[in-house]
Parts: structure tokens; sequence; C-alpha cells
């Protein structure tokens, strides 16, 4: 498998994994955040956590998409997935 265009619809692929994860962890992280908030208050170091992991996570999935955003201004070739 030596093909340059399938190592890099490959790539591409993975990219898009790589996005869907994160953006499902924020979501997760989020959810978790909105029902420990009311309880723990807003000073609660697992609320400060949880905060923290929720832009994180949305800072990957920015990161994955300036990736997928490079691949295809790079490669063409690759099509849209």
């Amino acid at each position: 498998m030596n093909d340059p265009v399938v190592l890099k619809t490959l790539w591409m692929l993975r990219f898009e994994k790589m996005k869907k994860n994160e953006s499902e962890a924020a979501w997760q992280y989020q959810e978790l955040l909105n029902a420990c908030l009311p309880v723990l208050g807003e000073n609660s170091l697992a609320v400060r956590y949880l905060k923290q992991l929720v832009t994180e996570e949305r800072e990957h999935e920015k990161c994955t998409e300036e990736l997928i955003r490079i691949c295809h201004a790079a490669h063409p070739e690759i099509g849209i997935l």
C-alpha cells in the first residue's frame, strides 16, 4: 500500500475520526458539568476540572478541523469525505 492518494485518504479519515471523538468527548464532559454544577457549585474542584476538560476537548476539535483543512488545501486529489 504505497499509493500516496490512498495513504493521504487514510490520514484524512483518521483526522475525521479524531474530530468526531473530540467533539463527542467535549459534549460528554459538558453534560457531566451541567449535572454537577448545580449540586457542587461553581467553585468546586470537580467543576473547575470539568470546565477545563470541555475547553481542552473543544481546542482539540479545532486542531483536528485545521488538520483537515490543511489536508484539503494541500491535497485536493483526496476529495471531500
